[in-house]
C-alpha cells in the first residue's frame, strides 16, 4: 500500500493508522512527500502538469488553516480563479485539490478512538476504466392499454480499478474537526 501516516512530531514515528493521535493533522511535508514519491515513480500528472488530490472537508479546514512558510495560501492570492471547478479548493504543491465528503474516513480508526481520514493524491495512470457494453438508454414496450406507461432504463457494463499502484498515494491523518473521542 502506498500510504503516508501524518505525524505531528519531527521523527515521523507513525507506522499505522492506529498510531494516529488527535494532533496528527495533514501537514505540508506529508503532501510534499507524496508528490515526491509520485514523481520518483514517473507517475504522469493528470493534465500534464498537476496531480489531483481528494481531501475531506474536515482535513481541508486544518490544511488551509496552517500558518508559516510552505503552507496553504488562498488560490485567489496567487492564481487566476477563473478555472476553479465546482468543489475545487485550488492548487498547492503541484496538486489540484478537490474537497469531497466521500474521501475515506475511518471512525475510531486512530489511537484512543480518534477518527482517521484519507487524503488521496493521484496521477494520470492511477485508475483505469473498461467499457464492456457502452452506456445506453433502453425504452421498453407500452405496459398498459391506455398507452400511458413505458419503462425506461439506463444500461451499461463499465468497470473501474487500479491500473498503476505507484500513481496513487494516500495520506492518513486526524482532524481537529473530527469526532475525536
Amino acid at each position: 500500500d502506498n500510504v503516508i501516516y501524518s505525524d505531528a512530531t519531527a521523527t515521523q514515528a507513525n507506522a499505522a493508522r492506529s498510531d494516529l493521535l488527535a494532533a496528527d493533522i495533514l501537514e505540508a511535508r506529508d503532501v510534499e512527500q507524496a508528490v515526491a514519491r509520485l514523481k520518483n515513480a514517473n507517475a504522469p500528472p493528470m493534465d500534464g502538469t498537476h496531480y489531483v488530490g481528494l481531501i475531506h472537508p474536515f482535513v481541508a479546514k486544518d490544511f488551509k488553516g496552517a500558518t508559516g512558510s510552505g503552507t496553504w495560501r488562498a488560490p485567489k492570492e496567487y492564481v487566476d480563479t477563473a478555472n476553479l471547478y465546482s468543489g475545487e479548493m485550488g492548487m498547492w504543491a503541484g496538486v489540484r485539490w478537490v474537497e469531497t465528503s466521500n474521501a475515506p474516513k475511518w471512525t475510531d480508526g486512530g489511537s484512543g478512538g480518534i477518527d482517521a481520514y484519507g487524503t488521496i493524491i493521484i496521477g494520470k495512470q492511477a485508475w483505469a476504466k473498461a467499457i464492456g457494453v457502452p452506456y445506453e438508454i433502453r425504452i421498453g414496450e407500452v405496459t398498459d392499454v391506455l398507452r400511458r406507461f413505458r419503462p425506461i432504463a439506463w444500461y451499461g457494463l463499465i468497470g473501474y480499478g487500479f491500473l498503476r499502484q505507484n500513481s496513487a498515494w494516500r495520506i492518513e491523518s486526524a482532524s481537529s474537526m473530527g469526532l475525536n473521542l
